[in-house]
């Protein structure tokens, strides 16, 4: 019988081999069986974000100005495989298949220096058919890129405790860099890591060398440099890699959070009209423009004011997240993960949800005893435990989804393989005490992992439903798209973005009746939702409803008076009704909100121009060119304003300037060569 204070084994390269070709033979299983999926050659959500960044990285354009909003790495990377191979949907895929295999050789790796041959061999089994491994896997998201170089930072780190060698621990120090610059949280652990070594060496002169660990902070800094040399470059300001921190913390802990969803209260739920509303509702709050760096330290102080003044509705939250992350089911706030994995067999197989929350729902029960068995706690063992705390405080302190925990992943496994070469007698003899202990934990860990105590486990599809009608919409199927929002809808009749979505489809088919009968509907489900309310009025405008377009309208404004593109809605509405007046009054009232809003200024000008009013309109018209110079149609009104006026030789200045800025077949261009026909110009 072995015991666990003798040194660990060297990993066999006869395993590394086989185990990286068993978890590729599951992963390409996998990947051919997803490809027939719609998710497959679709893009949403965070994907769509990825995506869309890295083929601006390949095309050598910028993504985004200022500072990096998000860690850049996994975009980069992405990138640079799309440059050499193209943009195809099975580029970023096989990749990461081929990055996944090597990280279940490296679990291998780890636990045979950690525990043993047998523990590693048991582990890396465990990660080549771990259901979310692999479907994260072939998905355009960061946690297979993450898992890799985190592993790879441990395995060095640990091959450094047995050989002193500087190389070791450098090696180890980039790769938690470059951890860091695909996802910052890892920072905890690099931070903590580091106070231990250092703890260690103070207290018993032994371990790692204060030169090696000086060696080991300036290679996690020298990845980590460029990013922030480049956010300071675009801003002026620090920011050490991207500008999301405080938005993060405060849509993970604002007094409404949930634990899972990232959403931010009052802002929409798409990706860009999130982030474009955050810094509205900054700005607003401040009453100035900010920058990204001073929109995430506002949201910062936002969150700790949260915290501040509802302390144990905070302790309460993170008690709720602990216990989601303890939790077998495997959560999503991009997609219904079960829906579209369980669309292929292999993943029913792997990762089902019923009866009880297979992989995670197991392994981490397993995982915790197996901490319990351990003997010999050697630096090794300590490090993958470390690892373990600091990374689930990390999780825990923001969102708890699959994808953000998977990361742990490795390390449960390992112990959970400790565990089973315990129980099949190959480790040193433990005594009584620590079995009851071990199995009360078990047993306690199984209950917690398995039994749905917050009812995050309900499920009608509607969600998934609502998924499938984006990403038909996205590929021009609106036939498909129509369907799934109609599912959607008979799932879940309060799922108010599906009825504004159909809402929209119908209206674009020019089907504004039924479109509005869609809309009014989710009205009345929800009577203050601003975006159904907003598509009400705009629909109802095109239906010539026009009363019922500005009670839509009205209604906005009441609840959010600096709303402008309501109030131009609600201008639009007047003019059409002949009311002249009240149309210059909203403008006025929009304008005393932004007085920059070109828009505005243009409403102004028509609601002159129509009610005759020639010498007002120019000069409101002036005013819009003055701050958009290409704001055509000022031009066109601009030329008619000086018409009525009398002065032929402005009208035809500006209309032909309207020309010179349009193409033959644009709205209106028709309308000024006649008039320019008329006054005899050519």
């Amino acid at each position: 019988m072995r015991n666990d204070q003798e040194k660990q084994s060297a990993p066999l390269f006869a395993w590394v081999i086989v185990l990286f070709v068993i978890a590729a033979i599951v992963r390409l299983v996998y990947l051919l069986q997803f490809s027939d999926t719609v998710l497959f050659s679709s893009h949403i959500m965070d994907m769509k974000y990825h995506y869309d960044w890295a083929k601006a990285v390949a095309s050598g354009q910028p993504f985004v100005e200022g500072p990096f909003f998000r860690a850049p790495l996994y975009p980069m990377i992405m990138g640079a495989l799309y440059y050499v191979f193209g943009a195809g949907n099975w580029v970023v895929p096989i990749f990461q298949l081929l990055l996944g295999s090597l990280s279940v050789s490296l679990i291998y790796m780890i636990g045979a220096r950690a525990f043993s041959n047998f523990t590693g061999v048991l582990a890396g089994l465990f990660a080549a058919f771990y259901g979310p491994l692999i479907f994260f896997g072939g998905q355009l998201l960061i946690p297979t890129t993450i898992i890799f170089f985190d592993l790879l930072a441990l395995y060095f780190l640990i091959f450094a405790f047995d050989s002193g060698e500087w190389a070791h621990y450098a090696i180890a120090g980039l790769c938690l860099g470059l951890s860091a610059i695909a996802r910052p949280t890892i920072l905890l652990f690099a931070f903590v890591l580091v106070l231990w070594l250092v703890w260690r060496r103070l207290r018993s002169r032994t371990g790692t060398s204060i030169g090696n660990i000086l060696l080991f902070i300036l290679a996690i800094i020298i990845p980590i440099a460029p990013v922030t040399w480049y956010n300071y470059a675009q801003s002026g300001e620090f920011t050490l890699i991207g500008t999301y921190s405080g938005l993060n913390a405060y849509v993970g802990n604002n007094e409404l959070a949930d634990g899972v969803s990232a959403r931010l209260p009052g802002a929409r739920r798409d990706w860009w009209g999130m982030m474009e509303d955050a810094r509205l509702i900054a700005e607003k709050d401040v009453g100035h423009e900010l920058s990204p760096a001073e929109q995430s330290d506002y949201w910062m102080r936002r969150t700790a004011d949260d915290i501040l003044a509802h302390p144990l509705h905070f302790v309460s939250l993170l008690g709720r997240k602990a216990l989601l992350l303890a939790g077998g089911l495997e959560l999503s706030n991009n997609f219904d993960l079960y829906f579209f994995a369980h669309q292929t067999w292999l993943m029913k197989l792997l990762m089902p949800r019923d009866p009880i929350g297979l992989p995670w729902g197991v392994a981490f029960p397993v995982a915790l005893c197996g901490i319990v068995f351990v003997t010999g706690w050697n630096r090794p063992r300590w490090l993958l435990l470390l690892f373990f705390i600091t990374y689930a405080i990390s999780v825990v302190l923001f969102f708890v989804t699959a994808r953000y925990r998977l990361p742990l992943v490795p390390i449960l496994l390992l112990f959970a393989a400790y565990t089973v070469d315990t129980l099949l007698g190959r480790r040193a003899r433990i005594k009584m005490m620590r079995w009851i202990i071990g199995v009360v934990v078990l047993v306690v860990a199984l209950a917690i992992s398995n039994i749905d105590f917050l009812g995050m486990g309900k499920r009608d599809d509607a969600q998934a439903y609502y998924t499938l009608a984006n990403i038909y919409g996205d590929a021009g199927n609106t036939a498909m798209q129509e369907r799934y929002y109609q599912r959607a809808i008979a799932k879940d009749s309060t799922l108010t973005e599906a009825y504004n979505n159909l809402g929209l489809l119908l209206a674009s088919r020019g089907n504004l009746d039924h479109a509005l009968e869609v809309l009014s509907e989710g009205l009345d489900r929800n009577r203050g939702n601003v975006p159904l309310q907003y598509n009400t009025g705009y629909v109802a405008m095109k239906a010539g409803r026009l009363d019922l377009a500005k009670l839509m309208f009205q209604a906005i404004l009441e609840k959010i008076p600096d709303h402008l593109q309501a109030a131009n809605n609600l201008g639009l509405t007047f003019m059409e009704l002949g009311q002249y007046d009240s149309a210059r009054f909203v403008y006025q009232q929009a304008l005393t909100h932004d007085s920059s809003y070109a828009v505005g200024w243009y409403g102004l000008g028509q609601a002159n121009l129509l009610d005759n009013r020639p010498s007002e309109a120019r000069m409101y018209f002036d005013r819009v060119l003055g701050l958009d110079s290409t704001f055509d149609r000022a031009q066109y009104a601009l030329g008619l304003s000086w018409l009525k006026i009398g002065d032929a030789d402005s009208a035809a200045g500006h209309l032909q300037t309207f020309l010179d800025m349009n193409p033959p077949e644009a709205d209106l261009v028709a309308d000024s060569r006649r008039i320019l026909d008329s006054l005899g110009i050519r």
